[in-house]
């Protein structure tokens, strides 16, 4: 089965999947993958979200305008040596979904610590399957819920639970949009968008990057839609020029929209840079802004260094987190900004990571090549907890201060109280 050039896409975004051209991974399966999220090839650099949890305590440091941005160290971080997920994550009691088989995890869903959906591929009863797996539980125990009919999906969404929404492929075809209003019971197709490339929601609001036409994610022309969550009323977004047709996500807290386009993923003259348009009325009117990370470092000559964002994430307040890489290098550092992305702060440097997530001030988790790492101390240091090879489905997240989930795409899925400290295992279906 070839990968969806929309997916290839989404993982430059996210940080998962091969590196292009020696540049490092950076989003995954939201274009997100999505979403996202992700979510391309990889750009190597993050934006991440911040949970509503712990930002009465972020006290940001003097701020950088985007012109001036510091440079990095160069001096490398070493994460802690990796210790494998069974010597780490202690098996969780429950037992698997009865008739399903080989899972693979694409994405996954949460609206609090206990309730939760998997999306994911399986052999049902011995044919091929896409399958919807809850818990009310937090993932000690899990029950199979209906998918959408009409082919596969590889993202999943919930608004509530009672409202989520399924989209995306994994094979090269059409990505349209499934609604469903009671909980995964039933779904419906959803005529008033178009395909998706990306969807996010939020405060009863749901965001979609839509397209009408093939060709994507070169030429298709995306657009954004809007609807309340649960409503199969959607309206097109007065939204500026955004495609640089190199994959685009976005990003939706409260009446904040952020739209990301990203540039040319592989090497030669044109640049990665990503381009952020912004809105803080829901879309009404929007600010443009080039890469936060390309402002060259003051009174240093760069004129042959490129530095990336991507794999946006946001929080309450105004909150937005990245991870700038350099193009073609593993350096990295951390952008934080507490306006809607008006200015920015810079954290510090950062392991070569993607599809970085924040649960607070100063809970970070992060994917590397070989696992999770994470920083209790808002990036300043890092260390290794969990290791794993990642696929290009594998999903990170943050659902408060210190509940962290983490599916690597096979058909474990591994969870953290205590901000990726420690972690428990558990697989969902046999």
């Amino acid at each position: 089965m070839s990968m969806d050039p929309r997916r290839r896409f989404r993982e430059r975004a996210q940080g998962v999947g091969p590196a292009p051209l020696g540049d490092i991974v950076s989003r995954g399966t939201r274009l997100r993958r999505r979403r996202l999220t992700a979510a391309a090839s990889t750009v190597a650099l993050v934006l991440v979200a911040a949970s509503v949890v712990g930002y009465q305590a972020l006290q940001p440091a003097p701020k950088v305008k985007l012109h001036v941005v510091g440079p990095p160290s160069t001096a490398p971080v070493t994460p802690s040596p990796a210790l494998s997920p069974t010597a780490m994550a202690s098996p969780q009691a429950g037992l698997p979904v009865v008739g399903v088989t080989g899972l693979a995890i694409e994405d996954q869903s949460w609206v609090s610590d206990a309730e939760g959906w998997l999306l994911g591929t399986a052999t049902c009863t011995g044919s091929p399957c896409t399958v919807i797996l809850h818990t009310g539980d937090g993932g000690q125990t899990w029950d199979r819920a209906s998918a959408p009919d009409g082919g596969s999906v590889a993202h999943v969404r919930f608004a509530s639970l009672q409202i989520g929404y399924a989209y995306g492929s994994s094979d090269g075809a059409t990505s349209p949009l499934y609604m469903t209003t009671d909980g995964a019971t039933t779904w419906e197709q959803q005529s008033g968008a178009g395909n998706v490339e990306d969807l996010d929601v939020s405060q009863g609001t749901v965001v979609a990057i839509t397209y009408h036409h093939s060709g994507c994610p070169l030429t298709c022309d995306p657009m954004l839609e809007s609807a309340a969550a649960g409503s199969a009323a959607w309206r097109t977004l007065p939204a500026p020029a955004i495609s640089q047709g190199f994959g685009e996500s976005v990003l939706v807290q409260g009446s904040d929209i952020y739209f990301l386009s990203y540039g040319h993923p592989a090497g030669g003259t044109s640049n990665a840079q990503t381009r952020i348009d912004r809105s803080m009325d829901g879309g009404a009117h929007w600010v443009s802004g080039g890469d936060p990370c390309s402002a060259p470092p003051r009174g240093a000559d760069t004129g042959q260094v490129e530095w990336d964002a991507g794999s946006p994430a946001t929080g309450p307040g105004g909150f937005v987190a990245l991870i700038c890489t350099q193009r073609g290098a593993q350096n990295a550092f951390l952008l934080q900004s507490t306006d809607a992305g008006s200015t920015w702060t810079r954290l510090g440097q950062t392991p070569n990571a993607g599809r970085l997530t924040v649960g607070s001030a100063r809970n970070f988790a992060a994917f590397t090549t070989t696992g999770v790492v994470v920083s209790h101390d808002g990036g300043t240091t890092w260390r290794t907890t969990l290791q794993g090879n990642r696929l290009s489905a594998a999903s990170l997240s943050f659902e408060d201060a210190t509940t962290l989930r983490a599916s690597f795409g096979g058909a474990t899925i591994y969870t953290s109280v205590d901000a990726g400290e420690t972690w428990t295992a558990s697989q969902p279906a046999g």
